[in-house]
C-alpha cells in the first residue's frame, strides 16, 4: 500500500485563522480558535467529511471509518427452535430428512411465533410416508423433466438419492406431509414403500397440515449464507459433497516379521503400499497400510488429510455459525449442522481397509461455545470415542491421611510446622464426620500398597459414582469381531485405560491393564497401537454400566469448517445452501382443531412432542446452589 512521506502530502485546505502581524492574540481569539479546532473534529468525526491528500498531480480522498456496533455482524449465530435430529439409519434418504427436517422447522417457528404450540413443543412428520409421495410425484410423466437425474431416485425407483430443491417445484405435495403417526420411519431398504395408510389418507383428503412455498432463496457462499441464516433464523438446506481421507500406517519390512512395536492392522491387511514422505516411519520400512477414513473425526468435526476423493454426496440442515470454534484439524470457522447420522460404532471392514469406527456428536451450545466440555458430555457423552475415555492410573480419590486416623496425629504434632496444616482446629466435628466418612468410602489407606496401576478403578462405589459425575467410561471390553487381531480376551480380563498418546501421523496408540477377572492381583499390559482414533473405539468399548447414549433430543450436530467447504468446490459438485419461504395454513396446528371441523386432526393428535432441555449455571454441571438453610459443617 503507498504510503506518502511528509513531503508529498499536501492538505488543500486554507488556515483556520490568520496571525496578527505582530504574532500575538488576544484571550476571545484563543477562545474562538479552540471552539473552531473542537467543532472541526467533531465535524469530521459524526459527518466522514472527506479529506482529501495530493500524491503528485491527483488527489485522494481519506474518509474517516464511521463507528459501527461492535456486534453488527454477530461472530456467531443459531437459529431458534431448532427440532430435535432425526435418523436415515442405513438408507439414502439424507436428502428427504433435511426436506422434512426444514419443513418441521419452519412449522414450528411459525407455530410458537402465532401462540399455536409452546416453546418446547414440535411435531415431527413422517418422513416414511413424505418420501414415498415425493417420488411418486417426480415419476408422473410431467414432473421428469425437475426430478431426472443420473442414477437417482426417481429412475431407479428407490427413496434414496434426491434433491433439497424438488419441494419448490412439486406443489401438490404441499398437503400430503402428514404427521410421524401415520407412519414411522424404518431403518432398511426392504422397507422403503411400506406405510400402510399413506395411501388412503390422501385418497381421503382430510390433512390439516397445508402449507405453500412462495419463494427459494440458493447460496454458494459462505458470507450470504450466514446472512440468510440470521436474517430468516431458520434451519438452512445444505448439499455438500461427502469425502474420505487416508491414514497410512507404517509395517514391517516383511508381512512375517512379527514386530510387536508395529500396528496388528500390518497383518490384517495384505495390501501395502508405499508411505508417502509426509510419514514418519519405522526402523527404516517404507511399507504402510493405507486406510480409507470418513472425512470427519468421531467427534463430528470435517476435514481433510489428502486431496479430495469424493464418496457421494450428502445433504442436511444449517442450524448455526460460529466464525470463532477452531477444529482440532486446525481450522477456523464454520457452520453448525444438523445432521442425520447415528451416534455409534460401526464395523471396520479389514477385507476393504475402509469403514467409520465410532462416531459421535454435539449439542447446538457446545459448538456455539455455550457449554463446558462437562457440561457437554451430561447432554452427548460420546462413550465410545477414546477423547472420552478416562485412565484409571491417574485417579486418586484425594488425601489417603483422614483414612486412618493420620489427621488427628498430624494435629496433634509437636512440630509447629506440622501444625499449621492440622485439620483439627478449622473444622467442625460435624463436617469433619462426613469427610472421614467419604474418604473411608473411596480412598486407599495410606498404609496399603497398591496391587495393580489400577487399584482405584476396582472399586465399585467409587467408580459408579465417578461415572455418574463425570460421564467418562474406564472399564472396556473387547469386541469380538476383532479379538483375535488384537490379542484381547474378555474370558480371562477386565480391561482399564492407562494412558492413550497420539502421534505425528494422526494415529492413537492405547495402553490398557488387563486386570484377571480371577484373580484381582494380578494384571498384564495391553496395547492397541497405531490406529486411527475412530478403530479404537471399536476395538474396545465401554462396559454397559458405563455406556449412556447421547440425548437425541439435543445432540446430532456436527461442525463442517467454511474452508473445507471452499476446498470442496474444486471436487466437482458446488456446495449450496436452501431457504424456503413457506405460508402455513393456520388449520395445520391442533390448537385449531374446532375451526376446521372438515380436517381428520386423528395423526396431528398422537404427534405432537416436547422437548428435553438442559440448563447450566457453569462449568460445573452437577454444583447445584445450596438453600438458605444453614448446612451441616458451614461453620468453618
Amino acid at each position: 500500500m503507498y504510503s506518502p512521506t511528509d513531503k508529498q502530502v499536501q492538505y488543500e485546505s486554507t488556515p483556520l485563522v490568520k496571525k496578527k502581524t505582530d504574532n500575538r492574540f488576544d484571550i476571545v481569539e484563543i477562545v474562538m480558535i479552540a471552539v473552531l479546532i473542537v467543532l472541526t473534529l467533531c465535524s469530521v468525526i459524526v459527518s466522514g467529511i472527506s479529506i482529501k491528500v495530493k500524491k503528485g498531480n491527483q488527489a485522494y480522498p481519506i474518509i474517516p471509518m464511521k463507528p459501527t456496533p461492535s456486534d453488527a455482524v454477530p461472530r456467531k449465530f443459531a437459529v431458534s427452535y431448532t427440532p430435535p435430529m432425526t435418523l436415515q439409519e442405513d438408507r439414502g434418504t439424507c436428502w428427504s430428512q433435511a426436506i422434512v427436517g426444514m419443513l418441521q422447522h419452519s412449522y414450528r417457528k411459525n407455530g410458537i411465533e402465532k401462540k399455536f404450540l409452546s416453546d418446547e413443543q414440535y411435531v415431527p412428520f413422517s418422513i416414511q410416508g413424505y418420501s414415498i409421495s415425493i417420488i411418486r410425484e417426480c415419476q408422473k410423466e410431467e414432473n421428469m423433466h425437475i426430478c431426472r437425474g443420473l442414477q437417482n431416485g426417481p429412475v431407479i425407483d428407490s427413496t434414496s438419492d434426491g434433491e433439497i430443491p424438488w419441494l419448490k417445484y412439486l406443489p401438490n405435495l404441499y398437503t400430503k406431509l402428514y404427521p410421524l403417526s401415520l407412519c414411522p420411519y424404518l431403518p432398511t431398504d426392504e422397507e422403503e414403500w411400506t406405510c400402510p395408510d399413506l395411501e388412503e389418507a390422501v385418497k381421503k383428503d382430510l390433512n390439516p397440515i397445508r402449507f405453500n412455498i412462495t419463494n427459494m432463496i440458493t447460496s454458494y457462499d459462505v458470507e450470504e449464507t450466514k446472512k440468510l441464516l440470521r436474517e430468516k433464523n431458520v434451519g438452512l438446506g445444505i448439499s455438500v459433497l461427502v469425502w474420505g481421507s487416508k491414514y497410512y500406517i507404517p509395517c514391517p519390512a516383511n508381512d512375517g516379521d512379527d514386530d510387536k512395536d508395529y500396528s496388528p492392522i500390518c497383518k490384517a491387511v495384505n495390501n501395502k503400499v508405499s508411505c508417502p514422505p509426509t510419514i514418519t516411519k519405522k526402523k527404516d520400512s517404507d511399507r504402510c497400510v493405507a486406510l480409507d477414513q470418513p472425512g470427519y473425526t468421531g467427534d463430528g468435526e470435517w476435514y481433510l488429510n489428502t486431496r479430495f476423493e469424493m464418496e457421494g454426496g450428502h445433504a442436511m440442515q444449517i442450524v448455526a455459525y460460529n466464525d470463532g470454534w477452531r477444529t482440532q484439524n486446525g481450522e477456523l470457522g464454520g457452520f453448525v449442522i444438523k445432521n442425520s447420522w447415528h451416534d455409534q460404532i460401526y464395523e471396520w471392514n479389514y477385507g476393504s481397509r475402509s469403514g467409520r469406527g465410532a462416531r459421535g456428536s454435539h449439542s447446538i451450545p457446545y459448538w456455539m461455545s455455550e457449554y463446558s466440555t462437562w457440561d457437554e458430555r451430561m447432554v452427548c457423552p460420546n462413550v465410545h470415542l477414546p477423547e472420552n475415555w478416562v485412565s484409571c492410573s491417574t485417579i486418586e480419590a484425594g488425601p489417603t491421611a483422614l483414612s486412618n486416623g493420620a489427621g488427628e496425629e498430624l494435629a496433634n504434632s509437636t512440630n509447629p510446622e506440622a501444625a499449621k496444616y492440622s485439620l483439627k482446629p478449622k473444622m467442625s466435628a460435624a463436617m469433619k464426620k462426613d469427610v472421614e466418612k467419604i474418604m473411608k468410602r473411596y480412598a486407599r489407606k495410606s498404609n496399603e500398597d497398591p496391587k495393580t496401576p489400577v487399584d482405584q478403578c476396582l472399586k465399585g462405589n467409587f467408580m459408579k459414582e465417578m461415572f455418574d459425575v463425570l460421564k467418562q467410561p474406564f472399564e472396556f471390553e473387547c469386541n469380538p469381531k476383532t479379538a483375535d487381531i488384537y490379542g484381547c480376551d474378555n474370558a480371562k480380563y477386565r480391561y482399564f485405560v492407562d494412558k492413550i498418546t497420539f502421534n505425528e501421523n494422526g494415529l492413537a496408540t492405547g495402553y490398557f491393564v488387563g486386570v484377571e477377572k480371577a484373580d484381582e492381583t494380578k494384571y498384564a499390559d495391553f496395547i492397541v497401537r497405531d490406529v486411527p482414533p475412530s478403530i479404537l473405539g471399536e476395538v474396545l468399548k465401554p462396559v454397559a454400566e458405563q455406556t449412556e447414549e447421547n440425548d437425541p433430543d439435543n445432540c446430532g450436530y456436527y461442525f463442517i469448517p467454511y474452508d473445507i467447504l471452499q476446498k470442496s468446490n474444486h471436487g466437482g459438485t458446488t456446495w449450496s445452501s436452501t431457504y424456503f419461504d413457506i405460508d402455513w395454513e393456520d388449520s395445520s396446528y391442533l390448537i385449531n382443531k374446532d375451526k376446521y371441523p372438515k380436517y381428520d386432526y386423528q395423526y396431528l393428535e398422537n404427534s405432537v412432542r416436547k422437548q428435553k432441555r438442559h440448563e447450566f449455571d457453569g462449568p460445573l454441571p452437577n454444583a447445584k446452589r445450596p438453600s438458605k438453610r444453614r448446612q451441616r459443617g458451614s461453620d468453618l
